[in-house]
């Protein structure tokens, strides 16, 4: 099995709708099954690969962009 990407419930992401007024931090609610990774990991590895990690990360993590949005 290959690796997939995580699902809502698995990762640290943010959540709004078209017709919300705010965006609202989600909380992982359970761990990442398997070999799942959140899309954010994901895109860091190719980008990592590609030599422009630190153009697109600024240096942050999930959490890290989380806390500055």
């Amino acid at each position: 099995m290959g690796r997939c990407s995580s699902t809502t419930l698995e990762r640290d992401d943010i959540g709004a709708a078209q017709t919300d007024p705010l965006m609202i931090a989600m909380r992982r609610v359970c761990p990442l099954h398997g070999m799942a990774r959140d899309d954010y990991d994901i895109f860091c590895g190719l980008l990592n690969r590609l030599g422009t990690l630190d153009a697109f990360n600024e240096g942050r993590d999930t959490i890290g962009w989380l806390r500055h949005l």
